[in-house]
């Protein structure tokens, strides 16, 4: 796993979890690790968040924080930064966007994607994706370059725009 993904992993744990995931694997101290098991159920991200931290700095270092928060904040937030750890895949204008999510690896196939776009559970740019056969468009690119795309909660990547010449979807 990448530090990132092993974040991830801690910062998703379930609130049931938490409280003994932050003495077993945390190396806080008690009464910080009594403190966040006091936040209330609607505030538990700040728990989560300490316990990733403090997990993700003992098993890789204290270096590896701030590129992890910057990739949670590209992930979750609406700025796409080029130093982040999320999944890149080439896109193109006019090609299929359920083949960014089978390249980039969030699904093995288009008809896996049109399910989970069916159920709701595809973004583009923070946006649920409706149609399957939504095709990528100029004004899907930020002015990097870069669109986000999403599926479920757990898993972001990025597109990065290339020239149609060649591409094979025109």
């Amino acid at each position: 796993l990448s530090p990132y993904q092993y974040w991830q992993f801690w910062r998703s744990c379930a609130p049931a979890d938490l409280p003994r995931y932050l003495r077993v694997y945390s190396n806080l101290p008690l009464a910080e690790i009594e403190r966040l098991e006091a936040i209330p159920i609607n505030d538990i991200d700040r728990a989560r968040i300490a316990l990733a931290d403090a997990a993700t700095e003992h098993f890789h270092g204290c270096a590896a924080l701030p590129a992890i928060h910057a990739t949670a904040s590209a992930a979750f937030g609406s700025e796409l930064s080029l130093g982040t750890e999320l999944p890149t895949v080439e896109a193109v204008v006019g090609g299929w966007l359920v083949d960014l999510f089978v390249q980039i690896g969030f699904a093995k196939s288009k008809k896996e994607v049109t399910r989970v776009i069916q159920g709701g559970g595809i973004k583009l740019n923070g946006n649920v994706i409706d149609d399957p056969r939504r095709l990528i468009k100029e004004n899907d690119f930020n002015v990097d370059g870069k669109l986000k795309i999403s599926r479920g909660k757990a898993h972001h990547g990025v597109g990065v725009l290339r020239s149609a010449a060649g591409s094979g979807y025109l």
